[in-house]
């Protein structure tokens, strides 16, 4: 297997062609992550991404084959589980099929997306759409806020519309890991461009004041920079010892100006958002359920209606609750799978991003774009030691060179 799909990468390593499917996942990511040009769109309209890329992914892969995993495999098992139960479940509720086929849609993007295999090029293209959307959101996001103002409620304005910050925040956490490795791994006009546009996202971030967003954040560019401090030391670079120390007293100096300062609700471990009441809620609420219910759940939004307004904000017990230990068995090991096949610093690091939002915030495209990411890296760049750094290189810089 790793033969077979090393080998569908390297035929098209050095193409130039960018397929649709490429340009339709791309603008979908893009769209998602900009957030304020779908704004004003009908939710129908929104709700048509996932579809589309599936169908287009459909005879992508029908015409170039298919890269097969085991977390793919458990995402489209996970699928056809949840539609199983919709018609058990839903009781043809027009919301419940509504959400059910939501979470059956997230789960068949991630089965085509990471089984198509991607050229060099194609993923260089997703990466930037990804990066672009992330730093079009920010730029929106500052031109509709006070920047010096950090008394916001909830609410956070784009172009007049009050969306939840949450959204934004996720969008900039997933921006910020993707901007620290293109400031590592490019150099001279590019390095400064890039240095810029990811100073303004992390901004955004600190701003936005989620917790959870800010702990993705964090994590990830911890696991990327230490990978960078130790290709240091396996190149013997006598700057290694001061990177450390530079790096760590960095982190503490950080922790300490959030702490004392107008921000310090990032790292204020006393309040929780109700988020350990509504955990609390859930499993009591699961463990009053009949055998049916906790082995095939109660239904898909049998949480929101019944915890009254304290919602556990876990993929793992809104799972539990809504498909049972079957559905959230599934889930677990869709990303147990994921860890078990990932590999180099960059995508792992996006792995984890993604898996710790597991317990912040509910499946949606926050968690799979970078959850997605990680996998079409890992697999180009698999077998051939640090191949997945070519990614972050040479796009931006042609791009920059095309200009002057």
């Amino acid at each position: 297997m790793e033969k077979l799909y090393e080998h569908r990468y390297i035929d098209r390593d050095n193409s130039k062609i960018i397929s649709l499917g490429c340009i339709v996942a791309s603008l979908t990511f893009f769209l998602v992550l900009s957030q304020f040009l779908i704004l004003r769109v009908p939710e129908i309209v929104t709700n048509l991404f996932r579809p589309i890329v599936i169908i287009v992914l459909f005879f992508e892969m029908h015409k170039r084959g298919e890269i097969r995993g085991r977390a793919r495999n458990f995402a489209l098992i996970t699928a056809l589980y949840l539609i199983f139960l919709l018609p058990f479940l839903g009781y043809f509720n027009a919301d419940e099929l509504k959400d059910g086929i939501g979470r059956v849609l997230y789960l068949l993007m991630f089965f085509f997306i990471v089984g198509t295999p991607w050229s060099k090029r194609e993923i260089q293209f997703i990466l930037s759409a990804v990066f672009l959307g992330c730093f079009a959101c920010t730029v929106v996001f500052m031109l509709s806020n006070n920047m010096t103002d950090y008394s916001q409620s909830e609410g956070i304005d784009l172009l007049g519309i009050t969306v939840n910050r949450n959204k934004n925040a996720y969008a900039f956490a997933i921006g910020s890991a993707l901007g620290i490795v293109y400031f590592l791994k490019n150099r001279g006009v590019v390095r400064v461009i890039v240095t810029a546009m990811t100073a303004m996202i992390g901004y955004c971030l600190l701003y936005s004041q989620c917790r959870g967003a800010f702990f993705c954040a964090v994590l990830a560019m911890a696991l990327i920079i230490l990978g960078e401090l130790s290709g240091l030391r396996k190149r013997g670079n006598s700057n290694y010892f001061i990177a450390v120390v530079l790096f760590v007293g960095f982190c503490i100096a950080s922790y300490y100006l959030i702490k004392n300062s107008e921000l310090s609700r990032l790292v204020d471990t006393d309040s929780t958002s109700g988020r350990d009441e509504g955990i609390e809620y859930a499993l009591d609420l699961f463990r009053s359920s009949d055998l049916f219910s906790k082995v095939f759940g109660h239904g898909y939004l049998f949480e929101a209606e019944n915890t009254a307004g304290a919602i556990s904000h876990s993929v793992f017990t809104n799972y539990l609750l809504a498909t049972g230990i079957v559905g959230a068995v599934l889930v677990i090991l869709m990303f147990v799978m994921s860890f078990l096949e990932v590999r180099g610093r960059i995508a792992f690091s996006l792995l984890a991003m993604a898996s710790l939002r597991l317990f912040f915030e509910l499946l949606d495209y926050y968690i799979y774009v970078p959850l997605i990411l990680a996998f079409i890296i890992s697999r180009y760049s698999h077998g051939e030691g640090n191949r997945e750094v070519s990614l972050f290189q040479g796009w931006l810089r042609k791009a920059t060179k095309a200009r002057r």
